[in-house]
C-alpha cells in the first residue's frame, strides 16, 4: 500500500485543518451548551467531506480511505460529536452507495445523497 499523498490529497487535508480551525470555538460553544452545532454541515459540505471517500461517478471528491482516515483523525482532534457526525454519516450512509450490484447502485439515491441541499436538512 501506498501511504505517500499526492498534491489533491494534500490540498484537501490542508482545506480540511483550516475548516477544523475556523470551527473550533464555535464547536466547544456547542460542547459546553449541549447543543446542534449548525455550522458543520455548511462549512464541511462546502469542502467536500462528506464525499471524500466516495467515487467520483456520484458525485464524490473519490479520495481513498488512506485520506479518509487521515480527515477523520484530524476531525477526531475538535471533538467526539464532529468524529461521530462524520464516521456515521459517511462510512455507514454515503459508503452503502459502493456496496451491491452496480444496477441497484445506479437506482440508489447515492447521487442525491451527496448533495448539500438534500443532506440532513436542519433548520
Amino acid at each position: 500500500m501506498n501511504f505517500e499523498l499526492g498534491a489533491g490529497q494534500t490540498e484537501f487535508l490542508n482545506k480540511l485543518d483550516k475548516v477544523c480551525e475556523k470551527i473550533r470555538p464555535y464547536e466547544e460553544e456547542c460542547y459546553l451548551a449541549e447543543k446542534i452545532n449548525d455550522r458543520v454541515i455548511p462549512e464541511f459540505v462546502s469542502m467536500g467531506m462528506l464525499g471524500c471517500p466516495i467515487s467520483k461517478r456520484y458525485g464524490g471528491l473519490g479520495y481513498d480511505m488512506l485520506t479518509f482516515a487521515l480527515a477523520m483523525e484530524r476531525i477526531g482532534r475538535e471533538g467526539s460529536s464532529l468524529r461521530t457526525f462524520f464516521s456515521v454519516d459517511v462510512s455507514i450512509g454515503r459508503m452503502s452507495c459502493r456496496a451491491g450490484p452496480a444496477k441497484i447502485r445506479k437506482k440508489s439515491t447515492c447521487h442525491i445523497q451527496l448533495q448539500a441541499e438534500r443532506s440532513w436538512p436542519l433548520p
